[in-house]
């Protein structure tokens, strides 16, 4: 809980504090409010004249007003936990973009151990860890009270009373604590049917709308989403019954407890050794310390907390994996596209809707964690490929294979690829192209052999020298990348300038001139006034976005599109088609 809380603090400490304010205010009003009912049953027995009745009718104020505070607290409650709970959810999301996005590499996205973290504590995660501190809140309310209220029991009935009903709800407490974290390591193990069944129900969602109508695969796609809910909720719900007994036997003293405690402050006042308003005080704590303190709270607290590791052991986890290098300047100005899309209630926000937050204060200001500072490639070796290739693209006995698999993709491949030509691919599906191109941008390290530019091995170079060699490269993969964001930033990126003479060369001008805002119309129809676009079309705007790469000078170009056809020569300066 101290875990959940103290990680509210670094996202807001202004709203972590006017949770935790309210939550122990809270915790207090249960107990005074159980006091005064007491202390006004009481006075009214004794109504005997003009004094008494004021001290009725002032005691009666009193106890409103403090009715009234605590009607009004969970409101405010409601508030501030909103608030904190957006602003971890924020903070969470940026800290998982900055861990997957900072190596230079990928082959950590392929890893299924990085995938079970991040569901764990992102898309399958059993409770959302920006719903952590909440819970924790909520436990310090019932600790509040729990203590305030075992405080007035001892003070107006026996020393000892509280003593029986404290270890009672404690033990209760710690099995279900321990019971939750069971139940967590069954959801952990389910991970990967979770990540089966959510990515059935994407598809259902508009996915592949278009496929599933023509196909006739509704029925189909139900019936493998609720196949792989089941593989995921099945052993949870075995665990549930198998337990319920158990979890029976267990709460069974705990009633017993407190019934017996209850039972003892009635024949105590019947027999007139406690005063009818202690009486009425007595019982109405007891009653609160029974169901005023929920362990089931921290239960979704421990659960919380699990994917709260997770999310703080990821960058480790990705850091562990060789060739995982400091932040890149593409993961950076990636993290800084994260970063400018707010959400409106839950809702995306296109960022011509509003003014965007600066990405280093929005950092800072939500507690962003520091980049990571990951294990550098063999070597080091800091160079100078600001100009490469001046020479020589050279592939030396090159195999590859993906992480998990045991097939060679490319085997004892020797390839030069020589400045200032034009050099295309030609192989058929499977050969090996858009592979071979994920190689040449070090995306990935070859299994076996070497990839060197102008004699400079790049799975020896430090992370600023591999950078510099990345942004040197516009690649167009078949699979393009098809950002929410308007055409003009589609085609931009991290890179300044206008985008016409590209977008006119991609053939994007006459596109810009049918959409409703032109170049900045929104890419995408869950924002207002947004468009989709067809699969040529992002075509065009991949090419057009390699083209500014490289007319801005970031970038030589390269393409794996072989889906593109041309009925004639494009219109291509020398620079895109050559290695400058």
């Amino acid at each position: 809980m101290l875990r959940l809380l103290r990680f509210a603090f670094s996202v807001s400490r202004s709203a972590t504090l006017i949770v935790l304010s309210l939550a122990v205010g809270a915790g207090l009003a249960s107990t005074m409010l159980a006091y005064l009912v007491g202390l006004v049953v009481g006075e009214a027995q004794e109504l005997a004249g003009p004094r008494s009745a004021g001290r009725f009718v002032a005691l009666v104020a009193v106890m409103l007003l403090l009715f009234v505070v605590n009607s009004v607290l969970p409101v405010l409650w409601m508030t501030a936990v909103v608030s904190l709970e957006m602003q971890v959810d924020r903070t969470v999301g940026l800290g998982l973009g900055r861990a997957l996005l900072a190596p230079y590499r990928v082959d950590h996205l392929d890893d299924p151990a990085v995938q079970d973290a991040y569901g764990r504590c992102w898309q399958d995660a059993p409770v959302e860890i920006r719903l952590g501190p909440t819970f924790a809140a909520q436990v310090l309310q019932g600790l509040i009270g729990l203590i305030t209220a075992a405080i007035l029991i001892g003070s107006l009935f026996a020393w000892w009373v509280p003593i029986p009903l404290a270890v009672s709800t404690a033990l209760t407490a710690w099995y279900l604590v321990r019971a939750a974290g069971g139940e967590a390591a069954r959801w952990d193990d389910t991970t990967q049917s979770q990540r089966r069944a959510d990515y059935a129900f994407d598809l259902a969602l508009g996915g592949a709308p278009k496929e599933i109508r023509v196909y006739g695969l509704s029925s189909w796609l139900i019936n493998r989403y609720l196949q792989a809910r089941r593989e995921a909720t099945e052993p949870v719900w075995r665990r549930r019954w198998s337990v319920l007994v158990r979890d029976l036997i267990v709460l069974f003293p705990h009633v017993v407890v407190f019934s017996m405690m209850i039972v003892y402050a009635t024949v105590q006042a019947f027999d007139g050794r406690l005063s009818l308003a202690a009486a009425v005080s007595v019982i109405s704590a007891m009653l609160a310390m029974a169901v005023g303190f929920d362990p089931w709270l921290l239960g979704q607290a421990r659960r919380a907390w699990g994917g709260l590791q997770s999310f703080e052991r990821l960058p480790e986890l990705i850091a562990a994996k060789p060739g995982s290098v400091d932040e890149s300047p593409t993961a950076r100005h990636q993290k800084r596209t994260l970063a400018a899309l707010p959400t409106l209630n839950g809702q995306p926000h296109h960022p011509r809707d509003g003014a965007l937050p600066a990405c280093t204060s929005g950092a800072a200001r939500y507690g962003a964690r520091p980049r990571i500072r990951a294990k550098p490639d063999v070597g080091g070796r800091r160079m100078d490929l600001s100009q490469a290739p001046r020479e020589v693209i050279r592939f030396e006995d090159v195999s590859f294979r993906y992480p998990g698999t045991d097939r060679d993709v490319l085997r004892h491949l020797d390839l030069d690829i020589r400045a200032n030509e034009a050099t295309a691919l030609v192989g058929v599906n499977g050969a090996g192209k858009s592979t071979l191109a994920k190689l040449l941008a070090a995306c990935y390290r070859p299994s076996q052999g070497r990839i060197t530019v102008d004699g400079i091995d790049l799975a020896t170079l430090e992370a600023e020298s591999l950078g510099v060699w990345q942004q040197r490269l516009a690649v167009i993969m078949q699979d393009l990348l098809q950002l929410p964001l308007s055409m003009r930033e589609n085609v931009t990126l991290a890179t300044r300038g206008s985008p016409l003479p590209a977008g006119r060369t991609a053939g994007l001008a006459e596109l810009a001139e049918t959409l409703p805002d032109g170049w900045e119309t929104p890419l995408d129809k869950a924002f207002p006034g947004g468009v989709d676009l067809s699969g040529g079309q992002w075509q065009r705007v991949a090419l057009g976005r390699a083209l500014h790469a490289v007319a801005s000078g970031r970038a030589c170009w390269c393409s794996t599109n072989r889906q593109r056809r041309w009925t004639s020569a494009p219109r291509l300066p020398s620079s895109t088609a050559t290695w400058r």
